[in-house]
């Protein structure tokens, strides 16, 4: 200690404030040590809060904000001031793994079972006609964006009737039902295809959106 004493007096000599910084910043970190566990499992909570709604528009938001760069920087600094960790991209990333495992394992063997009973059952009464090769075209047409998106648009104008009270409660109950298994099945199959929009969309959600949009047409 005594070999640096001179640089440490030197130091406070010409820069003062520094040793004011310093003392701030390990007195910040000691005091908010104790609380920085109870605020991390905070913020963890509110990401699995995003992680188990079935929407898709808060996740993308809550991947955009951790992977900014302002927000890396803020985090960066909150930890060296505070010693507390803000939620990275990767935490996001174990949330949603292990979102997709727990459901995976609960309703993985019901959806195959689902997918190979309507795969049997169109062999069968030969609701395909003729096998289409898939082209580009038809992969884009097909894809989880497009899929999401002719959804989406069509329950958006299911709600507005619904607002000017031109549906019946039956029928609002039948679509609501409708939409939520769609939007279960979509998530489930989105999150097995490692969250590639772009990637087809898989048949049996696909008669999901189709089933959907039937109920809505009907109105």
């Amino acid at each position: 200690m005594s070999e640096i004493q001179p640089i440490i007096d030197m130091l406070q000599a010409r820069f003062p404030w520094l040793a004011t910084l310093l003392i701030t910043i390990g007195t910040l970190r000691i005091v908010l040590k104790f609380f920085s566990g109870w605020l991390q499992g905070l913020l963890t909570s509110a990401l699995q809060r995003v992680v188990d709604t079935t929407e898709y528009d808060d996740d993308r938001l809550a991947e955009s904000i951790l992977a900014s760069k302002i927000y890396r920087v803020i985090a960066f600094f909150i930890d060296l001031l505070t010693s507390i960790k803000l939620p990275t991209t990767d935490s996001f990333k174990k949330l949603q793994s292990a979102k997709a495992d727990n459901i995976a394992g609960k309703v993985g063997l019901w959806l195959l079972a689902g997918m190979l009973s309507f795969g049997a059952m169109t062999a069968v009464t030969g609701c395909q006609t003729a096998t289409t090769p898939t082209t580009q075209e038809a992969r884009i047409f097909y894809s989880f964006r497009d899929t999401w998106n002719v959804a989406r648009s069509a329950y958006q104008g299911y709600c507005e009737l619904a607002v000017q009270g031109k549906v019946t409660q039956r029928d609002q109950q039948d679509i609501d039902r409708a939409w939520n298994q769609f939007r279960i099945g979509f998530k489930l199959a989105l999150l097995a295809a490692q969250k590639d929009w772009n990637a087809t969309t898989p048949d049996g959600v696909a008669a999901l959106k189709n089933d959907l949009i039937t109920l809505i047409r009907s109105l």
